[in-house]
């Protein structure tokens, strides 16, 4: 992970949200969109989100990339990551844990 809520704004009166998490994952930036199991927006809004924000970027690519560290060559990969919690019943109680998938990206 190389940041999170990363601002998209180039200006204050800008109507545009933050990357939720930026990563580095080798091949390129993951320009990660973050939804929560219980979230009141669809997976298709994370999955629109993350297109537009690595559109946005696409814009201002070699200002992005250099802002990071990463080549101007570097691929921008839009993301979304659906985290769940899960409950299984045991002999012994409850056994709660998270679980966060990856359900979307692209090479851009």
């Amino acid at each position: 992970m190389l940041d999170y809520e990363v601002p998209l704004k180039e200006k204050q009166s800008s109507d545009h949200g933050d990357i939720d998490v930026l990563c580095w994952n080798g091949d390129g930036l993951l320009i990660t969109e973050v939804k929560a199991y219980n979230s009141k927006h669809s997976l298709l809004k994370a999955i629109l989100q993350a297109f537009t924000y690595t559109s946005l970027v696409t814009t201002a690519k070699a200002r992005f990339t250099r802002s990071f560290k990463a080549p101007d060559e570097t691929k921008l990969i839009p993301a979304v990551l659906a985290r769940f919690t899960v409950e299984l019943p045991t002999r012994r109680g409850l056994l709660s844990f998270s679980l966060g998938e990856k359900v979307a990206g692209t090479a851009g």
